[in-house]
């Protein structure tokens, strides 16, 4: 997969992707490349373990229950990319990947010592220099949400890859299972924890260009 925002985007991303949907089913083994397939769900396990982790103590942050999160589903909805950036002649001309924020809770990031990550903090964009043996974890949409607005879902780019080495990355998402409809068929709403909310921090009234609460079809 490569580009599937061509058509959208004001730049061509300068990558090509590898994606695998890993949860909340497992995806059939045989189907997946032979050169990275047990190195893949090798990852998957370990990243898991960690992701759930993180967002226990996110909750902690929160002053919730560490297990919430887990109790939504929201470990159980995966999905990884393999991305791929390719030496770039003219980086000045192109991206690697285009400004955007994840549509995760979580997105537990693995990447390499080339660097090309940026984040937007105020009106700037700060390059985020890889540490040998550190994992970065970006807040999603879904968690700016469902925190009601006090985790920020971070927006970020990837400059094109100037370095004579190829550059690689491993992000997984952690998306809510419930993105499917309920048992009564209709559609599974998100919206900030009911504990979070009082008189004094009402609802959050917006989020970019999506709703407070999210309706997951």
């Amino acid at each position: 997969m490569s580009n599937s925002d061509l058509y959208k985007s004001e730049a061509a991303s300068w990558r090509d992707t590898l994606k695998v949907v890993v949860g909340p089913e497992p995806p059939v083994i045989e189907k997946l490349p032979e050169v990275c397939r047990n190195d893949l769900m090798e990852w998957v396990h370990h990243a898991t373990i960690l992701g759930e982790r993180v967002m226990e103590l996110m909750c902690e942050g929160l002053g919730v229950r560490p297990g919430r999160l887990k109790e939504m589903r929201c470990s159980e909805s995966k999905m990884l990319l393999g991305q791929y950036y390719p030496y770039c002649p003219q980086p000045e001309l192109t991206v690697g990947l285009v400004p955007h924020t994840d549509h995760s809770i979580i997105t537990i990031l693995l990447q390499d010592q080339i660097g090309g990550l940026q984040v937007k903090y105020e009106d700037r964009w700060i390059s985020v220099k890889p540490i040998e043996g550190a994992i970065t974890v970006n807040v999603g949409d879904f968690f700016q949400i469902i925190s009601n607005d006090k985790y920020k879902s971070g927006e970020h780019c990837v400059l094109a890859n100037s370095s004579q080495k190829s550059r690689v990355s491993i992000p997984l998402f952690f998306h809510p299972a419930g993105l499917t409809n309920n048992e009564d068929g209709n559609p599974t709403s998100y919206g900030p924890l009911p504990e979070l909310l009082s008189i004094g921090n009402p609802p959050y009234q917006s989020f970019g260009n999506m709703r407070r609460v999210v309706h997951c079809a």
